[in-house]
Parts: C-alpha cells; structure tokens; sequence
C-alpha cells in the first residue's frame, strides 16, 4: 500500500495491485474505487462551507453525526476528528490528481 496522506486520526494508502483506496479513520477502514473515494470527498464540501463559515464550532465539544453518501455509513467524529478527516480528503485527493498526471505524463 502507498500511503497517500497520514495524521494522527488516520490515513488514506492506495493498493498498487487493484487501485483501490482504504481511508482508515481511527478503528474504521473504508475502501473504495478512484471515483467512489472522489464523490465520498465532493460529498464533504458542504460540510467544508460550514465549518469555514461558522469560526464560533473551532473549540466545539460537539460530536457530529454524517450520514454519508457511501451506502450505509454514518460517521459519529469529534470536532477535531472531523477536521482530521477532512484534512486526509483534502490531501490526499490533491495526491491523487498529481499521480494520475504524473502517469499521463510517463505514458505519452
């Protein structure tokens, strides 16, 4: 497995073999294709908007309950399990796209 990104809630590795990815978040590990890991990512930019919008949750208590896109998966995080999650998606999406183009470029 490639690591693609790593904190301390997690990481998110992609299998050379079968292309898959795993997002492991604590004790949860999650695989996925390419496309279904980059629509469980689109799926976070809401949740994204409001965190940026709203500064007051930075030093919340509050446990946030996702019910996700990905079929039967509901996330119970932390505030801060919820930044560190969404901090192993930001990343290693952009990790993602800059493999892939670097693999366009070594095949042309």
């Amino acid at each position: 497995m490639k690591i693609l990104h790593e904190n301390n809630f997690g990481h998110i590795a992609k299998c050379p073999c079968c292309e898959e990815l795993q997002l492991n978040l604590g004790n949860v590990v999650l695989t996925f294709s390419e496309n279904e890991y980059l629509q469980f990512d689109n799926f976070f930019d809401e949740i994204r908007a409001d965190i940026a919008m709203d500064k007051s949750l930075v030093s919340s208590k509050r446990k946030y309950v996702i019910v996700t896109n990905h079929d039967g998966l509901v996330l119970s995080l932390t505030h801060a399990e919820l930044l560190n999650t969404m901090e192993l998606l930001n990343y290693s999406t952009i990790m993602i796209s800059v493999n892939n183009l670097m693999s366009q470029s070594e095949n042309n």
